[in-house]
């Protein structure tokens, strides 16, 4: 499998980091690391990427259901979603942008494989 160009947006630094190692060990690539729903609207401009791995809790004015929705207004991307709250609202409002998967955390890094490698194969 080709690796998949992620943009990670995720505000907690700990989780990034970890995120984003555990994102390499499944083969995955890591363009850029932000914590802000406004700077990823921004970078889906000028960063090359096939999948957004997004918090739906940001630091920043927006969640992160609210930046993809200005992201896919621009380009049609990739979104999972992944959050420490399984609210129905805050599901629902994630559903209705059809993402690839909306995950509770502590993710399960087996099952985040199995979603990207199903989606881009």
């Amino acid at each position: 499998m080709k690796p998949v160009k992620v943009l990670l947006v995720e505000d907690e630094v700990v989780t990034s980091i970890y995120l984003k190692m555990e994102l390499t060990k499944i083969g995955c690539e890591v363009v850029n690391t932000l914590a802000r729903g406004e700077d990823a609207i921004d970078a889906v401009d000028y960063i090359e990427t096939g999948l957004i791995l997004m918090d739906i809790n940001l630091a920043g004015n927006i969640d992160g259901i609210e930046a993809a929705r200005l992201i896919k207004e621009k380009m049609d991307m990739p979104v999972i979603f992944m959050t420490g709250y399984s609210d129905t609202f805050i599901q629902q409002r994630a559903l209705s942008l059809n993402p690839l998967a909306f995950i509770v955390k502590p993710l399960n890094y087996l099952e985040l494989k199995r979603i990207i490698e199903n989606s881009f194969g």
